[in-house]
C-alpha cells in the first residue's frame, strides 16, 4: 500500500507492494496534485530504482568557490554526492559560507547534483585564495532531501578556497577635458575595491598626492590635483588602489604616463536576445570606451523599435558590466520580441568620462536567441477534471503563444473527433475537449504552432495516454 513517509514533508510517498518487486518492473504514476490543485502529467513507465537510504552531502572537493573578474557575477558552485529533490534546494537559508551573505544571491539548480550560486550583489566578493567553510545547513523547516527522500542529517562542511581570476590588475591614465583642468582620469583593466580607489594616500604624480579621488565606476577614478596634471606626467598607482574585487593588487606599483584629454565621442552597438518562453528577453548595448554611469543606468536614455513598434521600458530593469562597458536591459515578463526582427535603437544623453556626447547611433540589428520550434512533450486524458473521458491535458516543451493553441480549427485529431474547445491553463499546458472520446490510437495533430519568439512548428503530434 502507499503511505506518507515519515518526514512530513508532503513530497515522498513510500509504496509496498502485495508482490515483491522484479528486475525491469516499472510503475505508472497518476492523479498527483500539488497543494494549490495542479494536476502532474502522467508519469509512464517510470522504471523502478534499488533503494539508497544514504543521507546527501557534500562531494568532497568538487565544490567550487569561483572569482570572476568584474562586479556582482563571482561563483559557488555547490556539487552533492548524489541527486537531489529540487525541493527546498534553492532556500539561501540552507547554505553559509561566511562572511558571504548569500541571502540576495541567485541560485539555479540544474536537476540533477549541481546547485550554482551567483552573488550577484556587489558588496558580496569571493576572495582568491581565501578559505570558506562552505557548509549545508540542516533544517527542520526546509530540508535539503535526496532524490531518495532522505533529509540532511545534520550540517555539512567543506573547507573550500577561492579560485579563479587573480590576475594582476593594469591601469592606463589621461588628462582631464576643460570642465575639469587640474584633474586625471585613472582608468583600470577590471573592478577595483572602492575604498583602495578611493584613498589618496595611494596616488602622486612627481610625488605629489591628489587632493581629491572621485570613483566614477568599478574600473575608472578621477584624481584631482593642486596643480594641473598636463600629458606625459607620469602617474604613480599603489597596489592598494589597483587591487581587484578578489583581492588581488597590482604587481607592484604602477607607474603611468598621462595621455592627452580625450576628445572622442562614445560609440555603441547594441544586441537583442530573445530567450525561450514568456518574459526573460533582453536588450545588450555596448559602448567602446567606459561611459557616464549614470546615463548609462538611466532607461528614460534609451529608445528602441522592435519590428518597427515602440518598445515599452517602464518596468524594464537595467544592470551594468565594467568589463565590457555594456548595459543590459531586461524587458518586463510581459514583451517578448520575435527571432530575426528588425531592432533599431536611439541613445541620448550618454557621454563619456571627459564629456563627450554619443552622437553617432548604432546600427540596427535583428533579434536572436531562441531558435527551436516548439513542440509537444506529452499529453493525457484528464478522467479526474471530466468522468466522460472528453478532456486532454497536452503539455508543450516550452510556453506558448495563446491565441493560436486556443483556435480549434488549428487543432485535428487522427480519427477525425472533433475538437470543440482549447483552453490554455498554464503557459505550456492546453485543456483540449472534445466531442466524443478519442480512439486508442488516436493522436492530436498541430502544424504551425507559435512560441513567444515567432518560431513555428512543423506538423507535430501526440498520442494522450488514457
Amino acid at each position: 500500500g502507499f503511505a506518507w513517509d515519515a518526514d512530513d514533508q508532503g513530497i515522498v510517498l513510500d509504496y509496498t507492494p502485495n508482490v515483491p518487486s522484479s528486475a525491469g518492473d516499472t510503475i505508472e504514476i497518476y492523479g498527483v496534485f500539488d497543494l494549490a490543485g495542479n494536476q502532474a502529467f502522467a508519469e509512464i513507465a517510470e522504471t523502478l530504482d534499488n533503494e539508497d537510504l544514504t543521507a546527501p552531502a557534500l562531494d568532497t572537493g568538487v565544490s567550487v568557490m569561483a572569482v570572476v573578474s568584474g562586479e556582482s557575477n563571482d561563483t559557488l558552485t555547490v556539487e552533492f554526492d548524489r541527486d537531489m529533490s529540487p525541493h527546498h534546494i534553492t532556500e539561501p537559508s540552507n547554505y553559509t559560507a561566511a562572511p558571504l551573505d548569500l541571502s540576495g544571491a541567485t541560485f539555479a539548480f540544474d536537476g540533477s547534483q549541481t546547485l550554482t550560486i551567483t552573488l550577484d550583489s556587489a558588496a558580496q566578493n569571493i576572495q582568491f585564495g581565501t578559505n570558506y567553510n562552505l557548509t549545508l545547513v540542516q533544517n527542520a523547516a526546509t530540508p535539503l532531501t535526496s532524490e531518495e527522500g532522505v533529509v540532511l542529517p545534520g550540517n555539512d562542511v567543506e573547507v573550500v578556497a577561492g579560485t579563479g581570476d587573480n590576475t594582476p590588475t593594469l591601469a592606463g591614465s589621461y588628462v582631464g577635458d576643460a570642465g575639469n583642468p587640474s584633474s586625471c582620469i585613472a582608468l583600470f583593466t577590471e573592478a577595483v575595491g572602492a575604498t583602495g580607489a578611493a584613498t589618496l594616500a595611494n596616488y602622486a604624480i612627481a610625488a605629489a598626492n591628489p587632493t581629491a579621488a572621485t570613483v566614477l565606476s568599478p574600473t575608472a577614478v578621477r584624481l584631482t590635483f593642486a596643480v594641473a596634471p598636463i600629458a606625459t606626467d607620469t602617474l604613480d598607482i599603489q597596489p592598494a588602489a589597483a587591487t581587484d574585487l578578489g583581492g588581488t593588487p597590482a604587481a607592484g606599483v604602477l607607474s603611468v604616463v598621462l595621455a592627452a584629454a580625450d576628445a572622442t565621442a562614445p560609440t555603441a552597438t547594441i544586441a537583442a536576445t530573445a530567450v525561450e518562453g514568456l518574459g526573460g528577453d533582453f536588450l545588450t548595448v555596448t559602448f567602446d570606451e567606459p561611459v557616464s554611469q549614470t546615463a548609462a543606468l538611466t532607461l528614460a536614455n534609451y529608445a528602441f523599435t522592435v519590428g518597427g513598434s515602440a518598445v515599452d521600458l517602464t518596468s524594464a530593469t537595467i544592470s551594468h558590466n565594467s568589463i565590457n562597458d555594456a548595459v543590459t536591459i531586461w524587458l518586463p515578463a510581459t514583451t517578448d520580441m520575435a527571432e530575426s526582427t528588425a531592432v533599431t535603437a536611439v541613445l541620448t544623453n550618454i557621454s563619456d568620462f571627459s564629456g563627450n556626447t554619443l552622437a553617432v547611433q548604432p546600427t540596427g540589428v535583428t533579434v536572436g536567441g531562441d531558435t527551436s520550434d516548439p513542440d509537444f512533450s506529452s499529453a493525457f486524458v484528464n478522467w479526474i477534471a471530466d468522468g466522460t473521458g472528453q478532456t486532454v491535458d497536452v503539455l508543450f516543451d516550452e510556453d506558448i503563444v495563446e491565441a493560436f493553441v486556443e483556435t480549434p480549427g488549428n487543432w485535428s485529431a487522427s480519427l477525425g473527433t472533433p475538437i470543440v474547445s482549447v483552453t490554455l491553463i498554464a503557459p505550456n499546458i492546453a485543456r483540449v475537449v472534445t466531442t466524443g472520446q478519442l480512439g486508442a490510437a488516436e493522436t492530436l495533430d498541430i502544424t504551425g504552432l507559435l512560441d513567444p519568439a515567432g518560431n513555428v512548428s512543423a506538423a507535430i503530434t501526440v498520442n494522450p495516454h488514457e
